[in-house]
């Protein structure tokens, strides 16, 4: 599945992907979120997100949403990755704006990100949260790489109830996809993968 391999973070395809571009994003080393990425880590995972957001515009005219998700899985333990969903670059305004909806009906404690704020000053130590982030490189020309920023912090008395993939959930709302919310029915089989890998 692997279709990249840097220094600090490799790129693999989507077991259960929502769409054909569907990537992720994952450290080399166990790292339990970005927020305690070491700065040569984070300066790579920054870089491969740019990269990512302008080769899929460019190539496929497509835009993406970046998805970390901070949360128990198994005996406490947490693995960052960073889900790239891709969806039609004409579809931007209705994408944002249902997102927008979709997030907010949720009812969680839920912020939209000023440009100037950082996720890690919004969150205690030891905190769950969600973060969505849609990259538009055309705003690159007003020295801003992103559109929409989104960040919902579960409190321990929603954890117990708290959607283990709610932005996964989120974005096949938008993109009209409910039917692979689960990963487990959207997998995909051998040859697809080494058609999307080739």
């Amino acid at each position: 599945l692997i279709v990249f391999v840097g220094e600090e973070f490799y790129i693999a395809l989507d077991k259960g992907p929502i769409s054909r571009h569907h990537v992720l994003l994952i450290p080399i080393d166990h790292h339990p979120n970005t927020l305690g990425l070491p700065l040569k880590a984070r300066d790579e995972m920054e870089m491969l997100k740019m990269r990512i957001a302008e080769r899929y515009e460019e190539k496929y005219n497509e835009l993406v949403i970046f998805y970390e998700k901070h949360l128990r899985v198994t005996q406490n333990i947490a693995h960052m990755v960073l889900n790239v969903f891709p969806f039609r670059k004409q579809d931007f305004d209705e994408v944002l704006k249902n997102l927008d909806k979709r997030i907010k009906r949720y009812g969680y404690n839920t912020y939209i990100l000023r440009p100037e704020e950082k996720v890690k000053d919004m969150i205690y130590e030891n905190e769950y949260f969600v973060y969505l982030e849609v990259i538009n490189p055309a705003s690159l020309r007003s020295k801003e790489t992103w559109a929409a920023r989104y960040l919902i912090i579960a409190d321990q008395k929603q954890i117990k109830n708290f959607p283990r993939d709610l932005g996964r959930e989120a974005v096949c709302d938008v993109l009209e996809c409910r039917n692979k919310i689960n990963w487990k029915d959207a997998v995909i089989s051998d040859k697809e993968v080494g058609e999307r890998t080739a």
